[in-house]
């Protein structure tokens, strides 16, 4: 299986108790239980796996900036993920599909400090997550850090 948010706009309430308005903005400690053979994502990098006794993981990750909760992410994938040298940024997707992602991988690794230096605004996110979704999915979910794609 693969599980993924899609919390725009306003979905959060129906995962979490909130204020679900776009102009609030809250810090977020997330954390995931999940089968071991599997990794949990989120918008920021992980900072622990605890081994749980009913043979689950549980992953905890750092602290979000304040944002909407409509930019809250997270996802659990059954694939590795294979990351870029200099920016921290990982795709996450089934082997045999990777030659078809290195365009999408690339500029995702390069856009970054092309916007900072067209903006003046730095993206303040310590990583990015690129999740491929299996085919039969037909919607683009983007959150700070976590982007899913078919």
């Amino acid at each position: 299986y693969l599980a993924v948010t899609q919390f725009q706009p306003m979905a959060a309430r129906t995962a979490f108790p909130c204020w679900d308005e776009p102009a609030l903005k809250a810090e977020f400690n997330i954390a995931i239980r999940h089968h071991p053979n599997y990794t949990a994502l989120s918008n920021m990098p992980a900072i622990e796996d605890t081994q749980i006794e009913d043979e689950k993981v549980w992953t905890l990750f750092e602290r979000t900036p304040p944002m909407p909760t409509s930019q809250v992410a997270f996802a659990v994938v059954p694939y590795g993920g294979y990351s870029s040298e200099g920016r921290n940024v990982t795709i996450w997707i089934p082997e045999e599909r990777l030659p078809m992602s290195t365009v999408t991988f690339e500029m995702t690794r390069v856009l970054p400090a092309v916007m900072h230096n067209y903006t003046d605004i730095p993206y303040e996110l310590p990583k990015i997550n690129l999740i491929v979704m299996p085919k039969y999915s037909s919607k683009m979910t983007e959150s700070w850090g976590l982007i899913a794609y078919p």
